[in-house]
């Protein structure tokens, strides 16, 4: 049993060097340097690059390899993993196919019912838009205006009610005289 677990791990291992272009026997800088050019003309196929070099790094402890790792991370990649996370985020199954309402429409219900993770959802929806290459599911995530933003910020760094975000940004839009906030603001609220 021990050599099958084995066999099938370097397979695995070996499998992910070739679809990288690299050998076992390539240095870590050969191996960043094969991540950059598979990214560079496959970007659709970064967060199983990413993923890759991610189990290089960890497999052969090299500081060169988490570095480059982390780099591309705070540029905006993201693993398999993560797109895995993203969609477990949002409590539907990694390994089933959604169409782009079913995903959107999931998100919606989910920053309705919890508006202080509006934040981590829309990252996770736009991993998941990235990941499928899905525009409508990118713009959902980036939809959003100013104010959207600025109600959002106030609920979580404050300890405001969603009632109390309102009126603050109604007193707020109001000292500048603009009135799209008003459009903004359930009727009730206005006044």
């Amino acid at each position: 049993m021990f050599y099958r677990i084995r066999i099938v791990t370097l397979c695995e291992e070996f499998r992910r060097y070739a679809n990288l272009g690299a050998i076992g026997d390539f240095s870590d800088d050969l191996i960043i340097w094969c991540f950059k050019r598979q990214i560079a003309v496959d970007k659709q196929n970064a967060p199983y690059y990413l993923e890759c070099l991610m189990d290089f790094a960890t497999g052969r402890k090299s500081e060169a390899l988490e570095m480059a790792v982390a780099t591309h991370r705070s540029e905006g990649y993201f693993s398999i993993s993560d797109v895995r996370d993203a969609y477990k985020a949002l409590n539907l199954d990694p390994d089933k196919e959604y169409e782009p309402d079913i995903i959107i429409g999931n998100f919606r219900a989910h920053v309705s019912d919890a508006p202080r993770s509006e934040a981590q959802m829309r990252q996770a929806v736009l991993m998941i838009g990235t990941s499928m290459n899905s525009q409508a599911i990118i713009q959902a995530a980036s939809k959003g205006s100013f104010i959207d933003l600025m109600f959002t910020t106030l609920l979580i760094e404050t300890l405001l009610s969603p009632h109390e975000c309102q009126s603050s940004l109604r007193v707020f839009w109001s000292s500048l005289r603009d009135r799209p906030i008003f459009s903004y603001l359930p009727l009730s609220d206005q006044g």
